[in-house]
């Protein structure tokens, strides 16, 4: 069963993660989306990424974040 949230994009996002427990160190696939573009990427450690998308220019314009993990790999 894959587990999946979604979030608003901006500062609150990686606490958002965190209370989530989704911030796990395995691999998780993630989909940052805007009004007329998306990211898509593949991570063990979502919280960093997302820290480092928040950081870059390009990335921080788009508003939502969808992130997918397998449930055999959350931490419950």
């Amino acid at each position: 069963m894959i587990k999946y949230n979604s979030f608003n994009f901006d500062k609150n996002t990686i606490q958002q993660i965190r209370a989530s427990k989704m911030a796990t160190h395995r691999p998780m696939v993630y989909i940052i989306t805007g009004d007329k573009e998306a990211y898509v990427g593949e991570t063990v450690n979502v919280v960093t990424r997302v820290h480092d998308h928040l950081a870059n220019q390009e990335r921080k314009k788009l508003k939502t974040i969808n992130h997918y993990l397998h449930s055999s790999a959350v931490k419950i």
